[in-house]
């Protein structure tokens, strides 16, 4: 009767083989769940951000006059909660950027909540100096008060 004599050695080596073969299949799967935004999906979800901001439209104009950028955007809610738009951010063609969240004396934001579904309403204006420096393409961000953020631009001439 023969007995097939194994090592320690060899054991120890066939169980490490294993070990990182694991290791390294563990994370490629958690590296490809989080690239194809399955792991971004689950964690929204478990901190309840249930609704979702996109801006269907810009419009705006600079009233000369007054020295002021009047800005409308419309914004659709695709969630499942009302969103209020708490912060707007503008950045100029000349790389100036201008915070908006609330009433001060250089800017104005006007936001009702959006219901599920529906398309609101969001009216900024903000204090700009009437010169030929604040026309072209300006940036604009709004950011709801559950953390959606969508952002698109205008032409402003």
């Amino acid at each position: 009767m023969y007995r097939l004599k194994i090592t320690h050695r060899g054991q120890a080596y066939v169980v490490a083989v294993m070990l990182v073969t694991l290791i390294v299949l563990s994370l490629s799967i958690i590296l490809y769940g989080y690239m194809s935004g399955w792991v971004s999906e689950k964690t929204e979800a478990v901190n309840n951000v249930n609704s979702a901001l996109s801006i269907e439209q810009v419009n705006g104009f600079m009233d000369r006059s007054r020295g002021a950028l009047n800005i409308t955007i419309y914004a659709r809610n695709s969630g499942a909660r009302v969103v209020r738009v708490t912060t707007v951010f503008l950045l100029s063609p000349n790389n100036t950027v201008f915070k908006i969240d609330g009433n001060t004396s250089t800017a104005t934001l006007v936001s009702q909540g959006i219901q599920p579904g529906k398309v609101g309403v969001i009216k900024v204006s903000v204090k700009v100096e009437a010169n030929s420096g604040n026309s072209g393409i300006w940036m604009v961000k709004i950011i709801g008060d559950d953390g959606s953020i969508a952002i698109s631009n205008v032409e402003i001439v």
